[in-house]
C-alpha cells in the first residue's frame, strides 16, 4: 500500500476541494451556497473574494488583487 494518495483520491476525498478551502477560509462558507456572497482573504475595505466551482472542482476568485 502506497503512503501517497492520487491527486484525484484527494479531490475525492475532500469534495472537490472545498473541504480544504473551508478549513483554512472559513470565511467561504456562506459563499458555497450563494455564489454572489464575497468574503474576505485579506485585509480590505470590502469584501472581494468568491467561490466557485467547475467540473466539480472549488476555486477561490479574488476580485480585489491585481496579484
Amino acid at each position: 500500500m502506497s503512503k501517497y494518495i492520487s491527486k484525484e483520491e484527494l479531490l475525492r476525498q475532500t469534495r472537490g476541494g472545498l473541504d480544504i478551502i473551508l478549513y483554512y477560509m472559513p470565511q467561504a462558507r456562506d459563499s458555497v451556497n450563494d455564489k454572489r456572497k464575497k468574503f474576505r482573504i485579506r485585509k480590505e475595505d470590502d469584501a472581494s473574494a468568491g467561490l466557485s466551482e467547475h467540473k466539480g472542482l472549488w476555486y477561490v476568485k479574488d476580485f480585489g488583487s491585481s496579484d
